[in-house]
């Protein structure tokens, strides 16, 4: 990797953990921000290795935990904390808030139906084939998310149409206040993945080079066969499930 490149994703790291930081310092006492609010402290190494990867013509449907990969993309930082605060310079015109939180400009989208930005993917890399249109699409989802039944269906049907579709799993361990153990029997959730016929890879490094190595060899794989391809990376959020305050009953 070169040091460009090096320097890009590091910046990127920063820049997205100093944002929610701050954010957090300002969520309370002031309560102006106009918007539940999920924040990504712990969780930066991911989007940040997308970050020199992604031409402006790349797609990506984010979850609601989706700060991060709106910056990754290049959305405006000041677009995005505008938005919060329901201001018409807002990204979104101070409408969608954090877990809604999209820009057509860089063909970002995020959503806070559980899954439902992931299943909208296989439309994008659908329209990508269709058009001849060469982008790649990628999607975001978390180990809760994984259980929802239409996962399966996107996944089954990018399979099945050779859909060119990165698909991310942040596995933070937690469904809200929920171990991963408490609610499936297989913590691995890439192997679920793979009965579809597609290439499932699990990461468990938390080092954003070697994240940007794996997500390059995966895209360009993508790129050639003009087939999905699963990444499943064990992640931890600092923060809580959503807002700034923490109950931490429930894990170490």
């Amino acid at each position: 990797m070169k040091n460009e490149s090096q320097l890009l994703i590091f910046s990127k790291m920063i820049e997205i953990r100093r944002s929610q930081e701050l954010l957090i310092e300002e969520y309370h006492p002031s309560d102006q921000m106009r918007c539940p609010i999920h924040f990504c402290v712990g969780q930066e190494a991911s989007p940040a290795a997308l970050t020199n990867l992604l031409r402006k013509k790349d797609v990506i449907y984010s979850h609601h935990r989706s700060h991060g990969y709106f910056l990754a993309k290049q959305g405006s930082l000041t677009g995005m904390i505008a938005e919060f605060y329901g201001k018409d310079i807002g990204v979104n015109g101070g409408l969608a808030g954090s877990q809604e939180l999209s820009c057509t400009k860089t063909n970002f989208y995020s959503g806070t139906i559980l899954s439902g930005a992931f299943a909208m993917s296989a439309g994008s890399a659908f329209a990508s084939n269709y058009l001849k249109d060469d982008y790649v699409t990628v999607a975001v989802i978390g180990d809760g998310g994984m259980e929802e039944g239409i996962v399966f269906e996107t996944i089954n049907l990018a399979a099945k149409k050779n859909l060119p579709i990165l698909f991310i799993c942040e596995n933070n361990n937690y469904s809200i206040f929920t171990p991963l153990k408490e609610r499936t029997l297989r913590k691995d959730l890439y192997l679920k993945v793979k009965e579809f016929g597609v290439e499932a890879i699990k990461i468990s490094s938390n080092d954003a080079f070697e994240i940007n190595e794996v997500y390059e060899q995966s895209i360009n794989e993508i790129k050639n066969k003009k087939k999905p391809v699963f990444i499943e990376i064990n992640t931890y959020r600092y923060c809580p499930h959503v807002g700034p305050e923490e109950n931490s009953d429930y894990r170490s």
